[in-house]
């Protein structure tokens, strides 16, 4: 709603997934706010599931391809329902850490790959928040 209490159905995204800003939706629009929060919430699970990967000590380089791909995806969706969400998850960055798994470092590199997605996965999941904030 915006300052005046009127109701701000403004459209964004594509044809295939526009989602309204505001809190009243049609049915159609219920539907398609659904679609966009499942597909967020599974791409989300797979940068969890990548991040699980990466918790072993011995390094594993295919997951840097892995989480490259990941990424290329998750941005392409997101530009097709908002690009705002896009730019938001193409600047998402935080500290780097080292990781250890049952007392044991975790693999420099796969700690690389840990780095680069818990930041994107945090605005994945404030854009699930948003939506369902919005959606009522």
């Amino acid at each position: 709603m915006n300052q005046g209490g009127n109701r701000n159905n403004s459209q964004i995204g594509n044809d295939n997934s526009q989602i309204s800003v505001g809190t009243a939706h049609t049915p159609e629009e219920r539907r398609k706010r659904k679609e966009v929060e499942d597909k967020i919430t599974a791409l989300l699970d797979e940068g969890n599931r990548i991040i699980q990967q990466c918790n072993v000590a011995e390094p594993k380089p295919e997951l840097l391809e892995l989480a490259d791909s990941w990424a290329t995806k998750t941005y392409t969706y997101l530009v097709t329902v908002r690009p705002s969400y896009a730019a938001r998850f193409n600047a998402a960055n935080g500290l780097s850490f080292s990781y250890s798994i049952g007392g044991k470092p975790v693999a420099e590199q796969n700690g690389h790959v840990i780095d680069f997605i818990k930041p994107r996965n945090a605005v994945l999941g404030k854009i699930l928040e948003e939506l369902s904030y919005d959606g009522g």
